[in-house]
């Protein structure tokens, strides 16, 4: 977490990620979250038990997800 913390604290100072959590996700691996709030808040959830590699490719996808995508989730999420 901090260095997902500390690098999205980075470029985009206003709505960094918050929280990273260990979740039961029923049908699927991971997610990013945002929150109701302005600014925006983020989060991942990645379901549990998995092996630390699985873990590590979800956590960077749903990393992927906010780089590229945080600008337009807001809409998404409301």
């Amino acid at each position: 977490m901090p260095v997902l913390w500390l690098y999205s604290k980075q470029i985009a100072p206003q709505s960094p990620i918050v929280t990273v959590e260990e979740r039961c996700l029923k049908g699927c691996m991971g997610a990013l979250v945002c929150s109701e709030t302005k600014p925006r808040q983020w989060g991942f959830a990645y379901h549990k038990n998995q092996s630390p590699g699985r873990k590590a490719f979800t956590l960077g996808h749903e990393f992927g997800h906010y780089i590229l995508h945080r600008g337009v989730m807001p809409l998404m999420c409301n």
